[in-house]
């Protein structure tokens, strides 16, 4: 509805964090969302989050947080299809999941 589309332009973006928790010059292709920002800043201020937050804290990239990629991410692939009148429609999406938090990557339509 005007507010972007589900394509990997539209949807990532570089995140920057810097300061004394911070891990320097690493690069993570770990997925993070913005629902991951207020729960990382919570931990980092030492503040338990609201049962009703969601998000991970974004532990691969602080000073004592693991190597990003010691961290596990599962990807996947959703397809649904559809014959038309003008062919065939296909859309994937794809998604991957750190933890129990779930992004969506992009999606793709075929037709």
């Amino acid at each position: 509805a005007g507010h972007g589309t589900s394509s990997p332009f539209d949807i990532n973006i570089r995140l920057t964090a810097s300061g004394p928790a911070f891990k320097r010059a690493t690069r993570s292709s770990v997925p993070t969302g913005n629902i991951d920002l207020a729960v990382t800043l919570c931990h980092l201020h030492g503040v338990t989050p609201a049962p009703t937050m969601l998000g991970r804290v974004m532990s691969e990239l602080l000073r004592d947080g693991p190597a990003p990629g010691t961290v596990r991410v599962e990807r996947t692939v959703h397809r649904a299809s559809t014959e038309t009148t003008q062919g065939r429609y296909e859309l994937e999406l794809h998604r991957s999941r750190v933890g129990s938090t779930d992004y969506l990557d992009f999606t793709q339509t075929k037709r």
